[in-house]
């Protein structure tokens, strides 16, 4: 949580103000920080369940504010593995049309790469040459550094990104990889179950819950169910 806390904050410092949420099992650190930013009024979110959708929307966003004049890149968040390479035709259309677009995905530790993990591949190569930049955050940059410098860290390289997408230096916009690696445990246990306990209906005497209708008898091969009559 440190980790995903610094990187939307680093993105926030940057100006970027819309993001589109993929949620997932690996990303679940960036879902609880962006879903902490928007009930603050830093970010404007979006949840998508389809990465190409979302890639999409994303890129409409910053194609927007181009279209204004003004270079504000957006956000599309993912989780690992196969997730990753269905923003690539977004990226590909960033890459053409000159958009800055952040894909900012989520992967596992560098160890986990190669061994034949579930949802794990080279995500830092899926994009080619469509991508401007690539940034690799490791999962323990936080904690090997400390908090204030992994911080100071992170802040960097997402500022690095950021200037890569809006061609700050190259004044070729487009897309930019910040690749996120995190290891277990993936989502704040506390958190989770101190909402599930807000979400909870109370508790009244002598409530039971709801009775579930049996299922209907099987038919047999070759036979239609007969509606019923009406009354």
């Amino acid at each position: 949580m440190v980790l995903a806390r610094a990187v939307v904050a680093a993105l926030l410092a940057e100006g970027v103000r819309e993001a589109v949420l993929c949620p997932g099992s690996r990303n679940a650190p960036l879902a609880w920080a962006l879903a902490d930013a928007a009930e603050a009024g830093r970010v404007q979110l979006r949840v998508v369940l389809d990465e190409r959708s979302a890639g999409f929307m994303a890129l409409g966003m910053a194609r927007a504010h181009a279209l204004e004049g003004r270079l504000l890149p957006a956000a599309v968040v993912t989780t690992s593995g196969t997730a990753v390479p269905n923003l690539h035709p977004a990226a590909c259309e960033a890459d053409a049309a000159g958009v800055p677009l952040l894909l900012v995905c989520a992967d596992r530790p560098h160890e986990l790469v190669g061994t034949g993990a579930n949802q794990t591949m080279q995500q830092t190569s899926v994009f080619a040459d469509a991508v401007r930049a690539v940034v690799d955050l490791p999962a323990d940059l936080t904690a090997d550094l400390g908090v204030r410098e992994g911080t100071a860290a992170v802040a960097g390289q997402v500022r690095s990104a950021v200037a890569a997408a809006t061609g700050a230096l190259s004044r070729d916009p487009g897309p930019v990889l910040v690749n996120t690696r995190f290891r277990p445990p993936l989502a704040p246990w506390c958190l989770r179950l101190s909402r599930s306990r807000e979400s909870r209906p109370p508790l009244v005497r002598g409530w039971r819950p709801p009775t579930v209708p049996l299922p209907l008898p099987a038919l047999r091969p070759g036979t239609l169910a007969t509606p019923p009559s009406d009354p």
